[in-house]
Parts: structure tokens; C-alpha cells; sequence
């Protein structure tokens, strides 16, 4: 079995923030999202990174940095803009194809964090496509993700079966939803280019393929955690809600804000300094210096200067100047 991880979308939904980063590599707490996803990952499975053009060479650095002892390929998609994408779906076909994969994958989305042991989740496997189902508890949040309803119980040895799926529905049926964490056999590598095809954009069209078709499909329910980062909200709540045991090194960043109140969670990138101010629920990316500010639950991106203004819910693009 090998790991793909889908990396090369444009983000369009949390820009000004990532014109010019990809989703899954911006930061929380001392490392991108997908180092998290990576560390989950067994390590005897070869990973495969799934980006464009643009962001190939970020990757490339990031796995440098981050995980130069990984199993890890850049595999770079046939797409250099949000006009031109090949689409979620469709991107992992043609992965497929050009690679001439010939086993099973296990998929995943690589602006997700999740607190599920992936290795469990690969022993789980027997066999039909399988999904990890996160309950939302809500219906009225689950209208926002892709609804699976399951029919078993996992505690049965035939686990939990997945029998309808519908993406964002209005009214949905189940509170659980899909968490972009697959597995994909290689037998139905088939079904799986032709859904491709017909519908490129959302890696949840396969799944309501494979219903409708009645491919088997089994669902892997988990406790614990899941963050889908797609929106400003969503990032600053994963950076407040971070497990303590996941912020390894975070500390070391604290030499970077001088003489400064903090509260919440504050994380400023190594390679910038904040100098008397007040730091509240910020993230602060490289090559920023911050003066005599206050900056509460606000994202400024890279190489921003900011003196004597206070920041109130706000994300500031990278290269923003303030002076008062």
C-alpha cells in the first residue's frame, strides 16, 4: 500500500492567506498541517505528495526540512493555476495512471488534521473501499462536509457498512461525515478513473458513485479530533485547540516576542520578532516584525511591518505594511 496526499489546490476560499502558500503547509503551532497528517502515517509506508507546479518547489524544501529521513516523492500535478487544476478527483487518477500503480492507496486530504491512529485505521482494512467517519454531533454543522449514513456497528465483526453518501446536503440524514481518509483498492482502480472523469472536482463523488453502483464500501468511525482547514475560523481554532502533546518545540519560538503580553495561542514564526505588544490569538508567519501592537485573533502573513495599529479579526496578506 502507498500514501497519497492531495496538496495541490489553490485554497481560492482562505486567500488573501495562502496567494502564495499552500493550504496544507501553513503553520500550526511549529509545523505545517501536513507533517501532522505525516506523522500519523506508518513510517514502512511510502508517501507520495500530490501538488502543482507552482507549489512543487515548497514541497521539495518542506521535506528537506521536515521529514528528510521519510519515504516521500513530489509528485507534481499537470496543472499551474486555479483556472487550468485537473480537479481533486481527477488529480488522483491521473497520479494513478502516470505512476502505473499497481496497489491499493490509502488517501487523504493534506489540509486535515486528525488525532486517529492511521495505523488502525490500515488494519482495519479487508478488502472494499473504506472511509473514516468523524460524528459531528450536529446536524446542523453536518450540512457543511459530505454526510455518510452506515448501517452495522463497529463493534460487530462485520463493522459498519456505508450506504448512502450526499455532499453538504440540506437536510442530512446522519451526523457522521467523511474526513477525507480513504482507502482505495486497486480493483476498483477502474470505477474509481471513470467517476474521475465525469466528475473531477470532489473527492466525495466517488463515494456516492460506489453507493449508487453498491460497491462496497466500509466505514471506519474514530473519537478524538478532526479539523477540515477551510476557513480563517477553522485554522485559528485548531491553533487555540492543539493538543499540548503536538506542539514539540513550540516554546523555542518564544525568544522571537520581546518584552509582550500574550494570551490564547500565540505562535510567531522563527524568523519573525514581536517587540512590545500584545499577542492574542495570533499567528504570525515569517519575516514579520511586529511593534507596539496589538494583535488578537488575527493572521498576518509573510514579511508584513506592523507599528503603533491594533489587529482585531483580521488576516493581513503577505508583504501588508502598517505604520502609525
Amino acid at each position: 500500500m502507498k500514501a497519497v496526499i492531495l496538496a495541490g489546490g489553490f485554497a481560492t476560499r482562505l486567500w488573501p492567506l495562502t496567494d502564495l502558500i499552500s493550504k496544507p503547509l501553513l503553520a500550526v503551532g511549529d509545523r505545517p498541517i501536513i507533517s501532522y497528517l505525516v506523522a500519523r502515517i506508518p513510517k514502512k509506508v511510502p508517501i507520495i505528495i500530490s501538488t502543482n507546479q507552482i507549489f512543487a518547489e515548497d514541497y521539495k524544501a518542506w521535506k528537506k526540512e521536515f521529514h528528510p529521513d521519510r519515504d516521500i516523492e513530489i509528485f507534481i500535478e499537470d496543472s499551474a493555476s486555479e483556472k487550468g487544476k485537473l480537479g481533486a478527483l481527477r488529480a488522483v487518477s491521473y497520479l494513478i495512471k502516470k505512476k502505473k500503480l499497481g496497489e491499493d492507496i490509502l488517501l487523504l486530504l493534506g489540509d486535515n488534521y486528525i488525532t486517529f491512529d492511521i495505523a488502525d485505521f490500515i488494519k482495519k482494512y479487508r478488502g472494499a473501499t473504506m472511509v473514516g467517519a468523524y460524528d459531528i454531533k450536529s446536524k446542523e454543522e453536518a450540512r457543511n462536509f459530505g454526510v455518510i449514513e452506515m448501517a452495522g456497528s463497529p463493534s460487530t465483526s462485520s463493522g459498519c457498512k456505508i450506504v448512502g453518501f450526499e455532499e453538504k446536503p440540506s437536510k442530512p440524514r446522519s451526523t457522521y461525515v467523511s474526513t477525507g481518509v480513504y482507502v482505495i483498492p486497486q480493483k476498483y482502480f477502474v470505477d474509481f478513473h471513470r467517476v474521475a472523469q465525469e466528475a473531477p472536482d470532489n473527492v466525495g463523488n466517488f463515494l456516492h458513485d460506489f453507493v449508487q453502483k453498491k460497491l462496497p464500501i466500509d466505514g471506519y468511525t474514530f473519537s478524538g479530533e478532526w479539523y477540515d482547514v477551510g476557513s480563517f475560523d477553522t485554522y485559528l481554532e485548531l491553533h487555540k485547540n492543539l493538543k499540548t502533546e503536538e506542539r514539540k518545540g513550540a516554546k523555542a519560538e518564544e525568544k522571537n516576542i520581546v518584552t509582550s503580553q500574550t494570551g490564547g495561542t500565540v505562535f510567531v514564526d522563527k524568523s519573525s520578532q514581536a517587540v512590545n505588544c500584545v499577542l492574542e490569538n495570533a499567528i504570525i508567519f515569517g519575516g514579520c516584525k511586529i511593534n507596539n501592537a496589538v494583535i488578537r485573533n488575527s493572521v498576518i502573513g509573510k514579511n508584513c511591518t506592523i507599528e503603533g495599529v491594533d489587529v482585531e479579526g483580521k488576516v493581513l496578506p503577505s508583504g501588508t505594511v502598517i505604520r502609525v
